[in-house]
Order: structure tokens, then sequence, then C-alpha cells
């Protein structure tokens, strides 16, 4: 039950050990793609230009990319490693991923339009034989063992509404989603998890209704903001894959973006500042024009 003007939720939870319900103050979804408090009010809006889907699984004994090619290119590396990075293949139209993750478990996936042969990919047979068709990346799982297998028929979607001042909030992909390429929802989090946290806390402090509107309206502004503008880095992009000239500029285009429109003032919690994100929300559309 979603309490209105600032009501408190009761929420209902089933488990082993029964039902039980809680009544809270805020309610915070952060459930992922299970769509909690965005199925009840109807929130998610679909994505009709990036229709992107991804295929993945965890793979045993992957080659070490560290003993693979000269010496000289090995060198370029210097103070680190190839293995323990993220390392992306790019072909035209999709790419796919080698992820370390732990105790020799690697992450391999493939994104890219919806329209391919779908069920036979999300097959584990379909997927390996994906995977190997693909002559550096069978190389690398030539004596690979295939844990599990996942699979999303479509990644990008957004939200009507981030938080409300009737205290309830979404964080993660509760909310909204973008693309693996360049993981923006781990930003997405690190914002809407201080975002949501401020709120409670100036509330529980004793922040009056109105001033709780006032920033959520702020924060609400700002994340939708956030998720046109990732999402204008993504449509389109895909059909530039393939392309070393393209991809090298389109690279440092984003990079640059990234740095200066986001990782800075997040690091100065300018995000924090009410008087910061008005400004942002005044230059919106001319920064998402200029995307």
């Amino acid at each position: 039950e979603i309490g209105t003007g600032g009501a408190p939720h009761t929420v209902e939870v089933t488990g082993e050990a029964g039902t039980r319900r809680y009544t809270t103050r805020w309610l915070v979804d952060a459930a992922g793609r299970s769509d909690l408090i965005a199925r009840l009010l109807g929130l998610r809006v679909r994505e009709e230009t990036h229709r992107i889907g991804s295929v993945w699984g965890r793979f045993e004994s992957v080659t070490d990319f560290d003993d693979l090619g000269p010496e000289a290119w090995r060198a370029r590396v210097r103070h680190s490693t190839r293995f323990l990075s993220t390392v992306h293949f790019f072909y035209p139209g999709y790419w796919i991923w080698f992820i370390p993750l732990h105790d020799g478990v690697t992450s391999v996936g493939v994104t890219g339009p919806t329209g391919w042969d779908e069920r036979r990919l999300r097959t584990p047979e379909g997927f390996r034989e994906f995977l190997e068709s693909h002559a550096a990346v069978a190389h690398l799982l030539r004596f690979a063992k295939a844990l599990d297998i996942g699979s999303y028929a479509q990644i990008a979607y957004s939200t009507k509404r981030f938080f409300s001042p009737d205290r309830w909030g979404l964080t993660g992909e509760a909310a909204s989603a973008a693309d693996p390429l360049y993981s923006p929802g781990t930003d997405f989090i690190a914002h809407e998890n201080d975002f949501l946290t401020e709120l409670i806390r100036r509330d529980f402090a004793g922040e009056s209704a109105v001033e709780i509107a006032d920033r959520c309206e702020l924060y609400d502004g700002f994340m939708k903001f956030r998720q046109e503008a990732t999402l204008s880095l993504y449509r389109n992009l895909y059909e530039t894959f393939g392309s070393y000239e393209l991809g090298r500029l389109k690279w440092d285009f984003d990079i640059a973006c990234y740095y200066n429109l986001w990782v800075s003032p997040y690091m100065r919690d300018e995000h924090l500042d009410p008087r910061w994100l008005r400004r942002q929300l005044r230059m919106a559309p001319h920064i998402l024009r200029a995307l």
C-alpha cells in the first residue's frame, strides 16, 4: 500500500517464514527489474529507439589475456594486467565483453540490437556457438567451461518518476536502465542513493513537507535529465561499431562529456546543492541538443 501526502506505507513481505507486514515512513525500491513500485504505480516508460538486448554467461578457465601476443604488445600494459581489465571486442552492430569476477570465473557476454535469432542465442549451445564464431573469442574460450547463462530481451527503459514527496523512491534498475557499455548504471545508483539518503535524513531532521517536496522535484528532474542524456549517447551508436575511426572519435567525445559533465560535479558533492541542480536543469535543453 503506497501512502499519499506523506502517509506511512504498508509493505507485505512473503518468504519461507510466512507473511509479515511492515509500516514504514519511507519506501525505497532497490529490487532491480522486479519493478515493485514501478509496476504498482504504472511508472515504466518504454524505450522506443534504443532496442538493445544482451546474453551473458560465466566461464571457468578462460585463457589469460596476458599470455597472448608478442612481447611488445604485452609490454604496453606496463603496471597493470589485461586479464584484470574489462575487455571489449567490437564488431559491426554489437560487442562482446570479458569481465573477470572471482576465483577464476570470467563473465562473457554479447550486447547488440534485438532481432537476432534470440531463442537460439539464449541457449547454452547457441550462445557458445555464437561466441566461437569469432576467432579471438574462440581462442580465449578454447579451454573454458560454461557455468550458466542469462539474458535480457530489451535493456533500456525509463521511469515517469524517480522520487516522490509521498516518501517513496527508486534506485538502480528499479528506476531505469540504458546500456551496459560504459556501465552507467553504477553512476545512477550513486546519485540515486545520495539523493534518497539526503531526502530521508532531512525528513527525519524535521525539514518541512514543502522543503522536502521542492528537493524531491529537483532530484527527480535531474535524474530524468541524466537518463535522457545517457540514452542520447547510445541511440544509433551501435551502427558505428566496427569502424576504428568512428569508434575512436566517439570514445574521446564520450569520455570528455562523462568527466566534465558528471564525474567532476559528483566528486565535489555539487549534485546535492539545489543551486547547482537548478543551473543544470536550466542548461539541460542545450546540453541534450549538443549531445
